[in-house]
């Protein structure tokens, strides 16, 4: 296993980006038949990838939302890689690099759905912050959670 830092237009980052989308459209059926797109703001992301020889298999990044606050994206890790810890790792990198540029919390989105994730984001010392509807995606719940890392 080797991780690479990485910028979120990285080709492998990308693809992991279309691996977890195809995820969220199998968990959210419709999805797939609007606009959401998790490819389409990979320049202002960086982050990390957890490779297997050269196959890659689990990222994250980070995404600025003000000069104290990011938004932790494009949390993915292979189906047959998961509950081995690889989220975790990448999430202690992340924290360290988001200290490092200075953030003071980390915040997220994720679908109300995703019960193995909003579970680990607990896990990993996330807090609820609130549920919401999508106007824009056939009305699905999420949740918004928050992590003061300072």
């Amino acid at each position: 296993m080797r991780i690479l830092k990485v910028k979120g237009t990285n080709k492998n980052f990308a693809h992991m980006c279309r691996e977890l989308e195809n995820f969220q459209f199998s968990l959210l059926p419709g999805l797939d038949k609007t606009d959401y797109s998790l490819t389409n703001d990979l320049d202002k992301i960086i982050g990390y990838i957890i490779f297997d020889k050269s196959e890659p298999i689990a990222s994250m990044g980070i995404k600025r939302l003000d000069d104290n606050t990011c938004e932790l994206v494009r949390v993915f890790v292979c189906e047959k890689y998961r509950k081995k810890g690889y989220a975790i790792v990448l999430f202690k990198k992340i924290q360290e690099l988001a200290k490092q540029l200075g953030y003071k919390t980390i915040e997220l989105v994720v679908w109300c759905k995703a019960t193995n994730a909003i579970n680990l984001y607990k896990k990993i010392g996330f807090s609820f912050k609130e549920e919401k509807t999508s106007e824009y995606y056939c009305g699905f719940k999420y949740a918004e959670f928050i992590k003061v890392i300072i």
